[in-house]
């Protein structure tokens, strides 16, 4: 018997076993992004793949699947860390309408960001931007360490 299946779904019916996604075509890695319900682990790898080719569609479908409810607790996080340490800018946009309301996992993927871009172009950018004031917030709510390296964080803030 054979299945007449597509590209993106035979990914998915073989997984866990993995093609080598830099010979996969883009289009099939945005059908795996767009059907993230039917195997989210194969969208994690096809929105990485599109993150290393610098796809023009990148930016969108890391914004898609952060704003899509049942995107699972690795994959919305995932996307969020590819956005903005592709992107800075541009997650920083998607930053302003989540950091009040998201989960632990995805304020210490922006903890994370922070940190690291305020030791270099963005410092300025950062210490003036309304998230920061948001991320602090949330951060002297919760207990120490719940959140990795939100010592320093916010360490990094009182030395300005």
């Amino acid at each position: 018997m054979k299945l007449n299946l597509t590209k993106a779904e035979e990914i998915q019916f073989m997984f866990p076993s993995q093609p080598d996604w830099s010979l996969i075509e883009e289009s099939v890695l945005i059908t795996l992004i767009e059907d993230y319900v039917s195997e989210q682990s194969c969208a994690t790898s096809a929105l990485t793949e599109l993150s290393h080719r610098k796809s023009p569609n990148f930016c969108k479908l890391c914004i898609f699947l952060i704003e899509e409810e049942h995107s699972d607790e690795y994959l919305k996080p995932h996307a969020f860390d590819l956005l903005l340490s592709k992107k800075f800018l541009e997650g920083m946009c998607v930053a302003e309408h989540i950091t009040k309301e998201c989960n632990e996992e995805m304020l210490s993927v922006l903890v994370a960001a922070l940190n690291y871009e305020l030791q270099g172009e963005f410092r300025e950018f950062i210490l003036s931007h309304k998230v920061t004031k948001q991320v602090e917030e949330r951060l002297q709510a919760l207990k120490p360490g719940t959140i990795e390296f939100s010592e320093n964080f916010l360490r990094n803030l009182k030395n300005v």
